[in-house]
């Protein structure tokens, strides 16, 4: 439910979010921007020897939100609620909202 209300209100704004990472011993869940994070290279390439990659979608946003669940209630803080780009008009240009429910 709470990430399901989380990409409901990005998809609301035209933005989309991802889990980044989570910590059990906390019990925090980290999301960031579907755009957040940087380009990895993989099979030995290099920014120098690979050919331009057209289809990365990474462009370093900043925007994270950390989700804590402490005695049954989630707390949700916006740790940098910036982007580095425009929202988009359709839910259609992230992949992530394209997914068909679980129950499907």
């Amino acid at each position: 439910d709470l990430e399901d209300g989380l990409q409901s209100h990005a998809k609301e704004n035209g933005y989309a979010i991802t889990l980044q990472r989570s910590n059990p011993k906390d019990g925090a869940i980290y999301y960031r921007c579907d755009r957040g994070g940087k380009y990895k290279p993989q099979d030995g390439r290099t920014d120098v020897n690979r050919l331009r990659d057209t289809g990365t979608r990474r462009m370093e946003c900043p925007f994270s939100v950390r989700a804590n669940l402490k005695d049954g209630t989630w707390t949700v803080k916006v740790r940098n609620g910036d982007h580095n780009h425009e929202g988009t008009s359709t839910a259609l240009a992230h992949p992530i909202q394209r997914r068909a429910p679980p129950e499907m």
